[in-house]
């Protein structure tokens, strides 16, 4: 039922005929399992340290430079996305995002070049900045215990400018030009 739920489209009152129960029934039992899930299985949403060893995170970065990407020290790459949702009635500002004049829930994820999905953040309000979400996140004090290679060496998550630099993440420079420099 949970799959049928979740498959789109598909309302309510859809899987009242397809079952043959209300769909406020149908509501609850499949928010029961939703919950359940999530709760079971919410640690594997963040940053799991037990699969993401050293040794790991410097295979992600062979393969993303066998690639031809320039960077030696990339393992994953971070970008956030916005799901819109209907206008709500009540504190719509939150949640419009001006750029995409669009109202929204914002998620953030880290995604490793196996395409497995290496944390996920949110939802949060649709006009929060992808810097901030970032902040929020709190992913900066996992990458500083966990993102290194067995040399010790640090390595970074690649994101669009709006992330930034420091010393887990990097992102090319803004702007339609760039200087020389930069260029290199």
């Amino acid at each position: 039922m949970l799959l049928a739920r979740l498959a789109w489209p598909h309302r309510l009152s859809d899987m009242h005929l397809q079952f043959g129960w209300k769909p406020e029934r149908v509501s609850r039992i499949t928010n029961t399992l939703l919950h359940f899930i999530f709760d079971r299985w919410k640690h594997l949403l963040h940053f799991d340290s037990e699969r993401l060893t050293p040794e790991r995170l410097a295979m992600y970065s062979i393969a993303i430079k066998e690639k031809n990407a320039p960077l030696d020290t990339c393992w994953g790459f971070v970008d956030g996305t916005l799901r819109p949702i209907a206008r709500p009635i009540y504190g719509q500002e939150s949640v419009y995002n001006g750029w995409k004049r669009m109202h929204c829930l914002k998620y953030q994820a880290i995604i490793a070049p196996d395409g497995i999905i290496s944390h996920l953040y949110g939802p949060v309000e649709g006009r929060i900045h992808d810097s901030a979400v970032w902040t929020k996140s709190g992913m900066s004090e996992i990458l500083d215990a966990h993102a290194y290679a067995p040399d010790g060496s640090p390595l970074q998550v690649y994101g669009d400018p709006a992330y930034g630099i420091n010393e887990h993440l990097i992102s090319p420079f803004g702007g339609a030009f760039i200087s020389y420099h930069e260029r290199e």
